[in-house]
This record gives structure tokens, C-alpha cells and sequence, in this order.
């Protein structure tokens, strides 16, 4: 897949996970189990686009009003625009890289509109999260509501704790001792070319370092590891 046909999927996705009830990542497999042309390497990238979009939403929305680079029929912010403001504020993107991205070329998403082209050239070089008038419920990524419970519980940690909540959270898995050995385990999972590292605190568990697909590893499929809390 080019950059641009990234970029479309990942459009895409989200659209998808807007309409859908379901988990953002089951949403996520189901779209490339139809699409097997897909290579590993693009997976991963659209996936991560995805989940930084959804990680950043509240402050790419604010930028997107701030700018009023939105159509005037709508005040709701499409994934287009988000994946537009994403480029500019997180990845630097100049508004031409933009425009180069959304080329209307096979797989790409289509050109952009005038206000979309504002939108670009609005945000180009602006910081994604440091801004004198962003409400910290923006900043830090968690509903305007939950505000005053939040500081109650948190005090003047809430700043850490909600920039902690709003990683990635790591996969830790577990041997499942019933089906196989530590050695086992770990002899599958490297012969499937997954990222991990041991756990520190139990002999028992692996750490995974990518975004591997659990359901298309034949340690997990078998059995041999389970799904686990940190360890």
C-alpha cells in the first residue's frame, strides 16, 4: 500500500468504528481479514494511525473549530479532517505532503476541498497539545465532565495519570503451563517473528513489543500462551 492508501484505510476504519458497536479492534480485523492483500507492514500503520487518531480526538477536534476550517453545512468534525489535522499537527506534514497524500490516485483519498486545504495550511507547524486557551480536559484527553472528579481523586497528579491513561497500553501474554513450557511458548512465538521481551516479574509471561495480531499466532490460536495482566 502507498502512503496515500494508508492514509484512505485508515479513514476508512475509522468511519467503520464510528458506525460500530463493536471494539475498535475487532472492527479493525474484520476490515483486513477482507482485504488479505494487505501486507503486515501496512496493518501495523494504519492500525497505529487509527488508534493515534483516536488518542488525539479532542485535540484534533478543538484545533479543527478553532481554525473554522469546517464546512459551513456542518459543525461536525469528519475523519478526514481529523486525519488532515493528524498529518499537520502530529507527523509536521506540509500542506502540499498533505495535498500529495490525498491525490484521488488508485487506493488514495480523493483531493482535497477548498476548506480542507485551509485546514492544512491553518494548522501547518502548530503543537498538537500546547496552547494557552486548550482546556485541560482537551489537553489531556478525557471528557469535560469527569473534570471535577478527576482532580478530587488525582490533585495535582491528574496531568501524569491521564497522560499514563492515553498510552498504549503494552500486551502482556502467559504460558498456559497445561499445554506447553515456558520454552515452548517462547520457541513458537519466535518462530511466528514476534516482538516481545520476558516479563520481569513472572518467569511465565512474554511482553509484546508490536502489534502483533493475537488471533493469527499459532501459540496463541493453540493455546500455548493466554492473554494476561501485567506482569
Amino acid at each position: 500500500m502507498t502512503p496515500g492508501a494508508r492514509i484512505a484505510a485508515a479513514i476508512d476504519c475509522l468511519d467503520a468504528i464510528a458506525k460500530e458497536v463493536r471494539p475498535a479492534d475487532a472492527v479493525l480485523e474484520s476490515y483486513f481479514r477482507k482485504r488479505r492483500y494487505a501486507g503486515s507492514k501496512d496493518r501495523k500503520a494504519v492500525q497505529a494511525r487509527v488508534y493515534d487518531v483516536l488518542r488525539r480526538r479532542a485535540r484534533l477536534d478543538w484545533w479543527c473549530a478553532r481554525t473554522g476550517a469546517t464546512p459551513s453545512d456542518s459543525s461536525r468534525v469528519e475523519n478526514r479532517s481529523r486525519l488532515i489535522a493528524d498529518l499537520a499537527l502530529s507527523d509536521k506534514e506540509t500542506p502540499t505532503g498533505i495535498s500529495a497524500l490525498f491525490s484521488g490516485n488508485r487506493h488514495c483519498p480523493p483531493p482535497l476541498s477548498s476548506y480542507e486545504m485551509d485546514l492544512a495550511q491553518a494548522l501547518a507547524g502548530r503543537p498538537l497539545s500546547h496552547h494557552s486557551d486548550m482546556p485541560d480536559a482537551v489537553r489531556l484527553e478525557y471528557p469535560e465532565w469527569l473534570d471535577a472528579g478527576l482532580r478530587s481523586v488525582f490533585g495535582p497528579d491528574l496531568e501524569p495519570e491521564m497522560i499514563a491513561l492515553n498510552q498504549q497500553a503494552p500486551v502482556d501474554l502467559r504460558t498456559n503451563t497445561v499445554k506447553a513450557t515456558w520454552e515452548e511458548a517462547n520457541a513458537s512465538l519466535e518462530a511466528a517473528l514476534v516482538e516481545f521481551e520476558p516479563t520481569s516479574l513472572s518467569p511465565l509471561g512474554f511482553r509484546l513489543s508490536g502489534h502483533a495480531r493475537l488471533g493469527g499466532l499459532p501459540a496463541y490460536r493453540d493455546g500455548l500462551v493466554e492473554i494476561q495482566g501485567h506482569l
